[in-house]
Parts: structure tokens; sequence; C-alpha cells
């Protein structure tokens, strides 16, 4: 194996892919979509595509815009940084539905504020990297 293991160009998407196989949890993702001539009007498809993801509630470096300096300190704007495969292409404004044990319904609805594309080795895309407000209420 050694080092011929990091030029394989979909070593990290395994390895990744791993990760969310041992810690990951399914979530629902439910795409925006515009009208034709009016994109100040949010529409959602009404179809929820289910991705399975692994969340933290720290802040990324890959989100930069996230962070927000304020004279009282740094903000993290992100409640939650979600990290989705690299085929699942989630937007900023999609929706993701978590079901949780806390609410009285199960479910937490969020908000992606930003999205970055991860790239690993040859440029290959390995993951996506998201930053999510919740929307309350939910």
């Amino acid at each position: 194996m050694g080092f011929d293991r990091f030029t394989n160009d979909n070593y990290m998407r395994q390895e990744f892919d791993t990760i969310l196989a041992n810690y990951g949890h399914d979530i629902y993702l439910q795409r925006v979509i515009h009208t034709d001539n009016n994109y100040d009007e949010l529409v959602y498809d009404e179809t929820l595509e289910i991705h399975t993801v692994r969340f933290s509630v720290t802040a990324n470096r890959a989100l930069p815009g996230m962070r927000q300096e304020h004279l009282e300190g740094i903000l993290n704007t992100a409640e939650r940084i979600y990290y989705f495969r690299y085929d699942a292409n989630p937007f900023e404004n999609d929706r993701v539905y978590e079901i949780e044990p806390r609410p009285n319904d199960r479910q937490i609805v969020w908000l992606i504020d930003g999205v970055v594309p991860m790239y690993g080795i040859n440029g290959n895309l390995v993951y996506w990297v998201t930053g999510c407000t919740r929307i309350r209420p939910n």
C-alpha cells in the first residue's frame, strides 16, 4: 500500500465514504427552485432526497463567510456544519430536515447559508461543506 494509495484519485472519496458509513446518519434534503422570472421568491421542490451526512457544531475553515469579527470577538453565524458526499451537490437556500429526539415533532429544519466544495488529489471533488442556520419556528 504505502504512498501509492494516495495517488489514487478515488482514495479520498473512499475514505470519506467509510467515515459516513461508520458515523453518518440520514437527513432529508429539499432543493430550492426558482420561478421563471422571479428570483426573489424561493420555491422548493416537493421531492425530498435522502443523504447520509455528518455534522458538527463548530466553525470550519472552509466557510470563512460564516465567521464574522465583531468588537466582542469572533461570531460564528453558522449553527451547524454539514458534510455531504461529492455527488450531493447542495446549494445555498436548500433545506435540511433533521430527525432528532428533542423537539415534540422530532423534526428540525436547517437552511443552507453557504456551500464550499472540498478538493483533494488531482483537484477531484471529495466532499461538500455547508454552513446552516436553524429555521425558527420549524
